[in-house]
This record gives structure tokens, sequence and C-alpha cells, in this order.
């Protein structure tokens, strides 16, 4: 027999809002679901093309591709060398500027574009030491050109205060004598970035450091921030700083000398804390190298997400070297554009300078510490 509670009334309503609430449930979890399946759908699936690498390129390292030329690094002697990189060949390259010394450790280079498809060739010498130089090479148009000791103009840096050397990645030209790296002076710890005017050999710090409320000092802050870092531009006056140790990028601004950040790409802030023993840094739970490699024009900014290893398998924890197939496609607001799925595994990207063509890099060390490129390219 049925029993008929004197709170009928009541269970009917509590039955028919539990009714609703578990149909709202089921909705939410299909919606859920949806999300999920959209996730992955929503990843465009990009077939690469397989490069032809000379063997004369198997130990040099990739820079920048400027004016049709690619610009490598030989990570023997760190000398500097133009090749040519096409649709399906990298060429050998030809030397173009000679080391000075037999450790590329000791005299590390970098390059950047200038104004008016010009070089800019930055010397370092190591930790804790003077900038050197900036040539200015005019008119790299060519190999040739940029051989040429007529269109090599040197300014001597030696004079500007010690810098803190991060190993950052690379610099950014901002006018006909004015650059921008992720470092200060080595007095400065407030800072990150700073503008050096290499016709007047002067440093000026920009107003900007992470807050990310952590106690440490922040010394320890500057060095977690810039070291391994990258900054690129667009060319209109905004730049995309890529940190070495997080997944951390923004997008931002320099105005009177202040560091505006316009979005956040990506916000995983490290986890660290001070070395005493050390005056380094040691990671808690976070802090893979390299989980973020940026390649950029005028109009979008490209980011390598890199969660896996050589074979594809995904990296737990801090890991020194990690490889990535998912690109991430932005505009220089911010916004996401696409998400890409490539067929191939890498560490580093590079964009044609007619905004075709993405090269992926993979720089496979074998047991012998010997070098080994593999070149993807892919139509975008």
């Amino acid at each position: 027999m049925f029993y008929r509670s004197r709170n009928s009334n009541f269970e009917s309503i509590y039955m028919k809002k539990f009714f609703v609430f578990v149909s709202a449930l089921c909705m939410s979890l299909s919606i859920y679901a949806g999300d999920l399946s959209n996730s992955t759908s929503s990843e465009i699936p990009v077939v690469g093309r397989k490069i032809n690498v000379s063997v004369m390129n198997k130990q040099r390292l990739p820079l920048l591709i400027a004016n049709n030329q690619l610009i490598t690094r030989s990570s023997l002697s760190g000398e500097i060398y133009a090749s040519s990189l096409t649709s399906d060949k990298w060429s050998g390259g030809i030397l173009v500027i000679p080391a000075k010394s037999n450790s590329p450790a000791v005299e590390p280079k970098f390059v950047a574009k200038g104004v008016d498809k010009s070089l800019l060739i930055l010397d370092a010498v190591d930790v804790r030491s003077r900038l050197q130089s900036l040539t200015v090479i005019k008119n790299a148009n060519s190999v040739s050109d940029i051989k040429s000791a007529s269109n090599w103009k040197q300014y001597d840096l030696s004079k500007i205060t010690p810098v803190r050397f991060e190993n950052w990645h690379n610099f950014v030209s901002l006018s006909d004598s004015t650059i921008l790296l992720a470092t200060t002076p080595w007095n400065d710890v407030h800072h990150l970035f700073s503008i050096i005017d290499y016709k007047n050999a002067s440093i000026q710090p920009l107003d900007y450091l992470p807050e990310d409320g952590l106690k440490c000092n922040d010394t320890t802050r500057v060095s977690v921030y810039s070291m391994e870092s990258g900054v690129y531009n667009n060319h209109h006056g905004r730049f995309l700083y890529r940190a070495g140790y997080a997944r951390l990028a923004f997008i931002f601004t320099i105005e009177d000398n202040k560091i505006k950040v316009i979005k956040e790409l990506y916000s995983d802030y490290p986890d660290y804390i001070d070395n005493k023993s050390t005056g380094c840094f040691l990671f808690r739970k976070t802090g893979r190298v390299f989980p973020l490699e940026s390649a950029v024009n005028d109009n979008r900014i490209y980011v390598l997400n890199k969660d896996f290893d050589k074979k594809g398998n995904r990296i737990v924890g801090v890991e020194g070297v990690s490889y990535g197939n998912i690109i991430e496609e932005f505009d220089w607001d911010g916004n996401m554009i696409r998400r890409l799925r490539l067929d191939e595994f890498g560490q580093d990207i590079m964009l044609s300078e007619d905004g075709k063509t993405l090269y992926l890099f993979s720089n496979d060390y074998s047991s012998a510490g010997k070098l080994s490129q593999k070149v993807t390219a892919y139509d975008i």
C-alpha cells in the first residue's frame, strides 16, 4: 500500500525542484563535454614538409630570418653564418662574422633586424661582464652585402655600466640609435627591461618588474624573469615578452620610460625560492626551461607550447629539454586567432618574412654531444 504523508505538497515541490536540478546538471555536463570535445576539434591539423638540411648546418643554431637570409650561430665556435632557407631546402651557409675566440660561451653574439633592412650584431663577453659593441650592417640584402666591410659601422659599448647578462635570447631595434633588451645595469635589481642608446653609449632602465607575490630578494626575481627570455616587436609600438622559465608572455607598450602591459597571453607565474648558499634560485614546482617559443611579424604572434619530450610523451615536472607541436596564433591585441596542431614535435619556430611559412626546428644532441638539426616547413 502506498503511504502518502501529510507533507505531500512539500514533497511534490521538492521533487520538482530536484528534477529541475538534475536536468540542469545533465545539461551542464553535456555542455562541459562539448567544450572538451571542441578543445580538440578546434585544433587545426597541419601537415608539414621535411626540409633538406645541408650537413654544414648540423652544428648551427637558427637566430632569425632577415632579408630572406637565415642567420645562424655555430654551436661550436659562436661564428655567425648566413644561408638560404626555402620551402624545401636549408642550404649550406657562408661565414659572415668570425669568432674572436674558440668558445661561444666566451663571446656570445646576438642578432636583430635593424631599420631599413640593416642587421644589428650585439657583442657580449660573459656573465656579469660589459657589453662590448654593437655593429650596424646597412643594406644587408645578401651575403655579399653582409660581408662587405664598407657596410659595417661599429659602436663601442664597453663604457656602459655592466649589465645583467642572463643568457637572454634576443633583443629588438627601436630606432636607428636604440635597442630594447630584457636586462638591467648590474647594480639595478628593480627593473626587467632597458633601452640602450648605442650611439651615445647610455642605458635607461624601464619602470617594470613582475609582481608575483613571492617573498624573495629582487636580485632573484630579476634573474628568474630575464634568464632565457625573449623580446619581440611588431614595428608599430607594441612588444611581446616571453619568459624563459615560466609559461608567461604578455604584450606591452613603452610610455614615458614605463612598461604598460596590454594583455597577458599566458600567466603561469613561476614558483621559486632563494638559494642562499649559491646566490641563485630554486624552483619548487614549476620552472621548465623554454615552455614557450615565439615568432612574430607585424600582424601576428605565433607561440609554440612545449609540454612533451621528442617522442611526444607529456612531461611532468621540471625538464631541461622540451618539445611541442601546438601553435597558438594571436593578433597584437592579444586575441586568440586559432590553434594549430603540427604533425611533428620541435623546439623552436621561425616565420618567413612573407608570413606564409612557419618553420619548426628540432635541435637534437647525440650522446656524444653533437648537434643534429631537423627542420619542417608548414604553410599557414
